[in-house]
């Protein structure tokens, strides 16, 4: 973590407000590892997974309007 940055289970690198990769020191990385968490990981953590659950939910609705629009057999269904 302190030299190619923190990431997510999948390995995904979390950024800063930046574009960064976040980095820990040493001693944070090694309380991390140990099960305490990180005081500088936490808002960043917290924030990719509001964005990741946004991201999901407008997925979610994307393929619905989709599926809905693909099963529709009149053009007044297609408008709905």
């Amino acid at each position: 973590m302190s030299e190619t940055g923190v990431t997510t289970p999948r390995g995904k690198v979390i950024t800063d407000e930046q574009g960064k990769p976040i980095r820990l020191e040493a001693g944070v990385g090694i309380a991390q590892a140990s099960g305490l968490g990180a005081e500088k990981l936490a808002p960043v953590s917290g924030g990719h997974r509001r964005m990741e659950n946004l991201q999901a939910e407008f997925k979610e609705r994307k393929d619905d309007l989709y599926s809905r629009y693909r099963l529709a057999q009149s053009p007044e269904e297609k408008q709905r």
